[in-house]
């Protein structure tokens, strides 16, 4: 994921009506999935590939650092659609 791309699914979150206080999670693992908060963020400009047989030239990566683990996911998560609670027969969310 680049910058760019973060940068729109932040436009969309607040396209939708998402308030700026609206948390983000990293979701982990999608065969056992996890939420976590995240604890920080690190501009890093040292970052190479060592597990792949691309170039191992450094570059610039922004870092999302995990926090601790929060929840059980959903491997729904990682189809990338948005997720709304059931409702009942009345209209109220289950």
């Amino acid at each position: 994921m680049t910058l760019n791309e973060l940068e729109q699914i932040i436009q969309d979150a607040r396209s939708e009506g998402l308030p700026g206080e609206t948390p983000i999670l990293l979701a982990h693992q999608p065969n056992w999935p996890f939420a976590f908060s995240i604890s920080s963020a690190c501009i890093d400009h040292t970052v190479t590939n060592t597990l792949t047989y691309g170039s191992r030239e450094p570059y610039t990566a922004l870092l999302l650092c995990e926090g601790q683990q929060l929840c059980y996911g959903q491997t729904d998560w990682w189809y990338g659609e948005t997720i709304k609670a059931d409702e009942d027969e009345d209209g109220e969310e289950e």
